[in-house]
């Protein structure tokens, strides 16, 4: 039988003020030696990073809080893929790396005290803040980089991952990075008060047979997304995201279910179903550019309900310019930072248009209530003439909006039982 350890039996002070990572760490530490369990009860644990070893279960009671250090220093700097590039970031609160056989279990809750990070990025009452600064230089691109903030949850190089139950809040940057993983099951994860900038629900980043099912996830960007590394650095790395099934999740605000924009590796064998969508920006979305390359091809999205939705399907291959199109100013006379070198190095001629093909939507409706004042828009399908998205089929779709929107550049798109209805 697996040895149970808990919090208790290593005399941390949960009182939410003093910083008890070490002890944590050494709680952690023992029952990965023992491949046992690791028991955080009830009470509030400030701490920074955490690291779990294999063949070990890290347990949550109810009314356990891992509340996240202010402290940058709490956040070592690692070697890591963030936001689409392989460079150096913030440890996460909690990361598993090159681990294999562990569970994150249990009700309790990881609080990253987000207000701090997104005032960082965003300025106080969201004026000023680094986003502003790097946009008044033209850098607007470079502020997500180089405005460092922890993510709740990190997995990295992982096989055989059970995550199940957990409540995130308040999370710096993306809540839970699933990254150059296998076998990964999520299950019951609940996201919350997400609503700083970056603030995606669950990331799958070039990754293999990952399973997310009966999560519920309100935030400030893409509630669930699918990611395989961005522009020249994604093609060098060039791993695939493949076998990914997301089922019976609740979308609360949001951008709503997304593929991209790091898409360098490919997509492929992506199945989507059962999903409700409840005030997100869009639906069914698809971003990328020209210099993202990779592919999505073989993506079932089936029998989702939509209501109070911005976009029911948003398809975008020329997304964001602003920050699609790295390029440092010729007047810039500062340090150019390794990072900035990643993104700005040029694409191979002829790589970097995204494929687009064979998607199927089925059984889909969205509509909205009286009371709302959103965009609410059927279609917003765009790509460029030279490489049109390809083989769309549709059927069973039923769409109620204030307006129809526009579909461009697609290559053979079949419609079987699709009614939109018009009305303001």
């Amino acid at each position: 039988m697996k040895k149970t350890l808990y919090s208790s039996d290593y005399g941390i002070e949960p009182n939410g003020l003093t910083d008890v990572t070490g002890k944590l760490q050494q709680l952690i530490d023992d029952a990965g030696a023992s491949e046992g369990k690791a028991v955080v009860q009830r009470g509030i644990y400030l701490t920074g990073s955490l690291f779990l070893r294999s063949h070990m279960e890290l347990h949550l009671d109810e009314g356990a809080i891992l509340l996240g250090s202010k402290n940058e220093d709490a956040y070592p700097l690692m070697q890591t893929r963030a936001a689409g590039i392989e460079m150096e970031w913030m440890g996460a609160l909690l990361n598993a790396i090159d681990c294999e056989d562990i569970v994150i279990s249990g009700t309790g809750t990881l609080d990253g005290q987000g207000e701090i990070w997104w005032e960082k990025f965003w300025g106080k009452d969201r004026k000023g803040g680094m986003c502003s600064e790097y946009e008044k230089m033209g850098l607007r691109w470079a502020a997500d980089y180089d405005c460092l903030r922890p993510r709740l949850v990190q997995l990295r190089n992982c096989k055989n991952v059970i995550c199940k139950d957990i409540h995130l809040t308040r999370s710096g940057f993306w809540n839970l990075h699933i990254c150059y993983c296998s076998h990964v099951l999520v299950q019951g994860v609940w996201i919350t008060n997400a609503q700083g900038p970056s603030t995606d629900g669950i990331d799958i980043d070039s990754c293999c047979d990952v399973l997310i099912e009966d999560c519920d996830i309100s935030c400030n960007d893409d509630n669930i997304v699918i990611k395989s590394g961005m522009n020249a650095d994604g093609m060098r790395v060039n791993r695939i995201c493949e076998k990914v099934e997301v089922k019976d999740c609740t979308l609360r605000e949001g951008m709503g279910l997304a593929f991209g924009s790091d898409m360098a590796g490919g997509m492929d064998e992506i199945y989507l179903h059962d999903i409700h969508f409840i005030g997100t920006d869009n639906g069914v979305y698809i971003k990328s550019s020209k210099i993202r390359g990779g592919f999505i091809d073989h993506t079932r999205v089936e029998d989702l309900d939509m209501i109070n939705v911005d976009f029911a399907i948003n398809l975008n291959t020329n997304w964001f310019p602003d920050f699609s199109y790295p390029v440092i100013p010729k007047n810039y006379q500062g340090k150019i930072p390794k990072r900035w070198e990643l993104l700005t190095e040029k694409v191979p001629e002829g790589k970097g248009m995204p494929q687009v093909k064979n998607m199927v939507i089925k059984n889909l409706t969205s509509s909205y209530e009286e009371n709302y004042t959103g965009r609410s828009t059927a279609f917003f399908i765009q790509a460029f003439d030279e490489n049109p998205i390809q083989n769309i089929q549709m059927e069973n779709v039923k769409i109620y909006a204030k307006e129809f929107g526009s579909i461009h550049q697609v290559k053979n798109i079949n419609m079987k039982d699709v009614e939109i209805t018009i009305r303001s």
